[in-house]
């Protein structure tokens, strides 16, 4: 008899433990499992954007591997299409910054300087890692030596940079130093990128071109 009174007790302290508190608990599960979901179809969604995105960045790349001169504007403007849709549809991607770099490339290409400078300032303000950032400031230097736009070339090469991208911001220098007329600064600045720089290093070759440019411009 005290089993059976203890057992209806503790059903009792349930239904009332359940008619206070059931409905929190329904509410706290649906919740959770709302959540689990969410978190699953957001992951879901992310992995299908890098898959597209990855996807249009390929074709870039077959587009940009085509490099004889007939297909150069018909490349280029397959690498403009889908870069914008690249830009435009999947802009917080990785993807789309090295699609804008492409972009930039391919209008260099066809002397259009001032789309390729659209392009890399896009990236920059588009927060690139550093590494990034040192690549596209030394690109749109160039681009801008093209344009004679030599004082904002400076001064893109002219900050801290990390010993990988020294010689590249030094050999800019030079051909900035060049472009206004200062062959001794143009020479000092080939000179201390080429000290950089491994004996193996393609871009030696080339300092050392530029040296002998100089050196006989000085001659003349």
């Amino acid at each position: 008899m005290d089993y059976e009174r203890t057992e209806e007790e503790q059903i009792a302290a349930l239904k009332r433990w359940w008619s206070d508190n059931g409905n929190a608990l329904i509410i706290g599960i649906a919740l959770a499992l709302t959540a689990i979901f969410g978190w699953q179809a957001w992951q879901q969604k992310v992995m299908d954007t890098k898959l597209e995105a990855s996807s249009l960045y390929q074709q870039i790349l077959d587009a940009a591997s085509v490099q004889t001169t007939e297909a150069k504007e018909k490349n280029a403007a397959t690498i403009r299409l889908l870069g914008e849709k690249l830009k435009a549809e999947y802009e917080s991607t990785e993807y789309a910054k090295f699609a804008a770099l492409f972009m930039a490339k391919a209008a260099v290409d066809l002397n259009e300087l001032e789309i390729a400078e659209k392009e890399l300032r896009w990236v920059l303000t588009h927060s690139p890692d550093a590494p990034t950032m040192a690549v596209v400031n030394g690109r749109l230097a160039r681009v801008l030596i093209g344009q004679s736009k030599l004082d904002e070339a400076l001064t893109l090469v002219s900050g801290d940079v990390s010993n990988a991208f020294k010689p590249m911001y030094l050999e800019i220098k030079g051909d900035i130093a060049l472009a206004k007329g200062d062959r001794a600064a143009a020479r000092d600045s080939y000179e201390k990128a080429k000290s950089l720089l491994s004996g193996e290093e393609r871009n030696r070759i080339l300092l050392e071109m530029k040296l002998s440019d100089v050196a006989d411009i000085e001659g003349v």
